[in-house]
């Protein structure tokens, strides 16, 4: 089953940055920009864009606790006065003559990062075109002090492509999905451009207004299948290259480790097999248990007491059907052990062969108590307690005792007799209803 509603609030309530965050970040942004448009950093400042997750629309809310990361890139003027490490140590230099900002900033590789303790990091990243490279976008490594190619418009441009094919903005939904799952499960290694990337190659011309993206669980099986069917024939780190095309001779596979993509490939595999047989599933129950098995617990949460409720109004009129014949299947044990003896109603208790008993009533019957013990081996063997509606292997034997709440008689006065009435076809077959 698609539970499309169930999607939409797993990834509102779950999956999606939240709005307050979200918009914490905007006003973070903006004032960080306002501040470095008035200062007097060394070139001049073209413009500032959002980049990666934030621009692509596929953010996810962080682990609890942790901080989330935005990226946003800071388009200047060359300077002909400056060596590549120079953009990013001014750049620093103006956040430090600021109190607000001094704290927070420190110099990575190639950009500034502010850090907002425990809510934010944001990562300020200088980017200009360069006149003797025929004015390619380049980023800059200051601990290198050196140039780095850089397209990261195209790729989001590419990606935005990618969510148009398959409509309903479902690539951009399943693409959040998954990296709550490699989040959340950390079963597998997978760097967000290179697994973005994975994802939108799986999505063609040809796939637009299709059944297979149709929704956002069509969407997730369809393309976790496409995918389990590109890694199976690759024994080694395939070639994954930047879709950007001003860098498509760029490896995004080389970001893994052969050790990585092979866990990764298997765990794609055995993912793809756990959404379409949650998407098959006919069973309201039995598919939210299977999406559950790949989504965690808190996909459909809040929805457990009217699931439950239809459970066991399902499992009733299924135990109905499985017990109209004293020898029933297997299938209605399992129906009890799913959702426990309440799902009998009394003709279970009183089946047709049931015979009255031959002996007469006493007037004087005392109260006891009646327990069993679950035995495998013989005779001597030591038992397991049995409780009410507790599931028993097909094999060994009961030990039933009886124990009066007040003894009346003497042992010398009385005899016990058993009187017990079997269900279930392995009783019928053996001739022992």
């Amino acid at each position: 089953m698609e539970h499309n509603s169930y999607f939409e609030d797993f990834l509102k309530g779950v999956v999606n940055i939240d709005q307050d965050r979200l918009d914490s970040l905007d006003t973070s942004i903006s004032a960080i920009q306002n501040y470095i448009l008035k200062s007097d950093y060394g070139t001049r400042i073209r413009f500032f864009k959002r980049q990666g997750s934030l621009a692509h629309g596929t953010i996810v809310r962080p682990l609890n606790g942790r901080e989330f990361d935005a990226d946003v890139v800071m388009m200047v003027a060359e300077n002909s006065e400056w060596e590549p490490k120079d953009y990013l140590l001014d750049l620093r230099r103006v956040l430090w003559a600021n109190s607000k900002y001094k704290s927070k900033s420190r110099l990575s590789d190639v950009c500034v990062t502010l850090d907002y303790a425990g809510d934010k990091k944001i990562d300020l990243m200088p980017i200009f075109e360069v006149a003797d490279k025929d004015y390619e976008i380049n980023i800059c490594h200051h601990r290198h002090n050196q140039l780095i190619r850089s397209e990261p418009f195209e790729f989001t441009d590419w990606l935005v492509q990618r969510n148009k094919l398959s409509g309903g903005n479902s690539f951009r939904k399943m693409t959040r999905i998954l990296k709550y799952i490699r989040n959340h499960k950390k079963s597998f290694t997978c760097p967000s451009v290179l697994l973005t990337a994975l994802i939108g190659y799986r999505i063609t011309d040809n796939d637009r207004g299709t059944e297979d993206f149709s929704s956002v669980p069509k969407t997730l099986v369809t393309v976790l299948e496409r995918l389990d069917s590109y890694l199976a024939p690759h024994v080694d780190v395939p070639e994954v290259l930047n879709p950007s095309p001003s860098l498509d001779y760029e490896d995004l596979g080389e970001l893994w480790t052969i050790d990585q993509f092979r866990n990764f490939k298997d765990k794609i595999h055995l993912y793809a097999g756990w959404a379409r047989d949650a998407l098959t599933e006919e069973d309201h129950n039995a598919s939210l248990a299977k999406w559950r098995k790949l989504l965690g617990d808190k996909f459909g949460a809040g929805k457990e007491k009217s699931v439950a409720a239809y459970n066991v109004l399902a499992a009733k009129s299924e135990a109905v059907t499985l017990a109209t014949d004293a020898g029933h299947s297997d299938s209605l044990v399992e129906a009890v052990m799913r959702n426990g003896v309440r799902i009998l109603n009394t003709t279970f208790y009183r089946p047709p062969h049931l015979r009255p008993s031959t002996w007469p009533t006493s007037n004087e019957a005392a109260s006891c108590n009646v327990s069993a013990t679950y035995h495998k081996g013989g005779k001597g063997s030591s038992g397991v307690n049995v409780v009410d509606g507790s599931a028993l292997p097909r094999d060994g034997w009961l030990r039933f005792t009886c124990t009066p709440f007040q003894l009346r008689y003497d042992r010398t006065e009385y005899f016990v007799q058993w009187r017990v009435t079997n269900t279930g076809l392995v009783a019928k077959l053996k001739g022992q209803m």
